[in-house]
């Protein structure tokens, strides 16, 4: 009985485990990665994508609000730079353009943060940047969310 019970969770779990994705993984190049949400689709999404420095880890969350059209709505978007940083911030979608971007949120998980900027830079796109600084080393990095057609690509720079 106890076997079964085991087998059955297992395999439960498994199918839990590999739920399918509808983002996709647009483009690698060193430690910048850009991921591609359908706003028709909508729903959470969660990315762990492997790099040659560790686990860039991407998540888009749709923010429920009852007045939503389609491609409309409030969007919570992660990005997680390894040995770096985590940021995030929310963007507000309204009719496929960006209206608003608010909630900037960055923490270091080494070295320091400075120079914060979050901005709506048109309908189109909106970044959030800043200083990174490790030791004598400063760095500029950040995370940008574009509207593209049908689809929010989200991209360290």
């Amino acid at each position: 009985m106890n076997k079964i019970l085991f087998v059955a969770i297992f395999i439960v779990s498994t199918f839990i485990g590999c739920s399918p994705s509808f983002a996709s993984e647009i483009n690698s190049s060193k430690n910048k990665v850009e991921i591609s949400y359908d706003l028709i689709q909508n729903g959470n999404q969660y990315f762990n994508i492997s790099t040659e420095k560790g686990v860039i880890a991407i998540s888009i969350e749709e923010i429920p609000d009852n007045s939503r059209t389609i491609k409309s709505g409030t969007y919570l978007i992660k990005y997680s730079s390894p040995g770096a940083w985590k940021a995030s911030f929310k963007t507000k979608i309204s009719s496929g353009k960006m209206t608003s971007v608010f909630s900037g949120n960055i923490s270091p998980t080494t070295g320091t943060i400075s120079q914060k900027n979050l901005r709506l830079i048109n309908s189109k796109e909106s970044r959030y940047s800043f200083i990174w600084t490790k030791g004598y080393i400063n760095n500029s990095d950040g995370i940008k969310a574009i509207i593209s057609g049908n689809s929010l690509k989200v991209s360290g720079f």
